[in-house]
């Protein structure tokens, strides 16, 4: 993993129905464009709930610069979203 990471997730594994993700581990870095994709129910939209601290992994690890997710209180996950992740979500709530 990469020392100058902004976010990672490590060994990450979340079953959540439909869907599931199982051993994931990615590090982005600030400043970086990226995608995932895959067909309905492959897990896309999940990995995208753990990488926006909107979801907790059944194991595995996710990290905020070097401090453990798990550590920050929920202000600061929303305040590390505001001010360095934007993503969109294909679910159909989102829109009225």
């Amino acid at each position: 993993m990469s020392a100058d990471a902004l976010l990672q997730l490590r060994a990450v594994s979340c079953d959540r129905a439909p869907a599931s993700v199982r051993e994931l581990t990615v590090s982005i870095g600030q400043g970086g464009f990226h995608l995932l994709a895959g067909e309905s129910d492959a897990g896309h939209e999940l990995a995208l709930r753990l990488l926006g601290l909107l979801d907790t992994p059944d194991a595995g690890k996710v990290f905020v610069a070097d401090t453990p997710a798990s550590e920050l209180p929920e202000d600061s996950r929303a305040q590390f979203r505001d001010r360095h992740l934007g993503f969109v979500f294909t679910a159909p709530f989102l829109l009225p």
